[in-house]
């Protein structure tokens, strides 16, 4: 339910959003009909019929540039690893992005997941699931942070993929 009532001009103009669905799909009519009659009474209690499975929560720009920032950074990880000559220890697997936690990062999951479905990041998202199943988001914080010191951020050295993909490096190991 919205916290903020809908304005009667909000609720014409639904209604005859309503209106043209009924006649554009006949197979849900009912229902389209019905969300008119819960609009033209104003009856509140009943808006989340309306609604459907349409979410209260919205994504934040900053949120959404956040997802943006973190899937450049593993796409510029991505290509600066496919550039290395001598990879250095470095694998696949290390510099892959993982995706957002299902559990606790929902929504930047399901934007990640709508960009895959626009086409976008395709080296990034095309195969595999995109709930990493852990936290993320202070790892991928502390990973932009890096790399926003990195001088040519889209053509990284060996030494510079490992710093910013957090990979250890202990002398002997």
């Amino acid at each position: 339910m919205p916290e903020d009532p809908l304005s009667r001009k909000e609720r014409l103009l639904l209604f005859n959003d309503f209106l043209i669905l009924r006649r554009l799909d006949p197979e849900n009519e009912e229902h389209y009909k019905r969300c008119c009659e819960i609009l033209e009474g104003g009856f509140e209690i009943e808006y989340e019929d309306v609604y459907g499975s349409v979410s209260e929560d919205v994504l934040p720009v900053s949120e959404s540039r956040y997802v943006m920032d973190v899937l450049d950074l593993h796409l510029a990880l991505k290509r600066s690893f496919d550039e290395l000559e001598d990879k250095d220890g470095i694998t696949d697997p290390a510099i892959r992005f993982r995706g957002f936690d299902g559990n606790n990062e929902g929504d930047l999951l399901r934007y990640a997941q709508y960009l895959r479905e626009q086409g976008r990041w395709r080296e990034l998202l095309e195969n595999g699931d995109l709930n990493s199943h852990a936290h993320t988001y202070h790892r991928y914080q502390k990973m932009l942070a890096l790399w926003q010191q990195v001088g040519d951020q889209w053509h990284m050295t060996s030494a510079e993929i490992k710093r910013v993909a957090l990979i250890e490096t202990t002398p002997g190991a």
